[in-house]
């Protein structure tokens, strides 16, 4: 089973140096204290994320997680410092497990459902 974090950040109106402290020093950062990888995508329509119930934001980054933190040890590592974080930006992560999952044609976990 693995585990992600998916992060979704609405980093306000001064959107330049925000993305530029999010991409460049946050996340960055995250990733010392985890050590694992990331990816950030960023929202190029609008509502892009809007099957994931109140979420507003128009970047996501997902972090591989490492298997031996809890999830409060996790949100602690993935959460900004209140001092470094922009004024109006707001970032919300939530830990997800995996319990099953489609690779290529084959599925892994549990009865294999009707793929899409």
């Amino acid at each position: 089973m693995s585990r992600i974090a998916c992060a979704w950040a609405d980093l306000g109106e001064d959107a330049a140096g925000a993305n530029q402290w999010y991409e460049g020093t946050h996340v960055p950062a995250a990733l010392a204290k985890i050590n694992s990888t990331a990816r950030t995508a960023e929202q190029v329509e609008d509502n892009t994320f809007a099957e994931v119930a109140a979420i507003e934001g128009s970047l996501m980054t997902i972090y591989d997680l490492p298997k031996h933190q809890s999830a409060q040890e996790l949100d602690a590592q993935l959460r900004p410092a209140l001092d470094k974080l922009p004024k109006e930006a707001m970032i919300e992560t939530r830990v997800y497990n995996e319990y099953a999952n489609w690779y290529g044609e084959e599925w892994r976990g549990g009865t294999c459902p009707t793929r899409p």
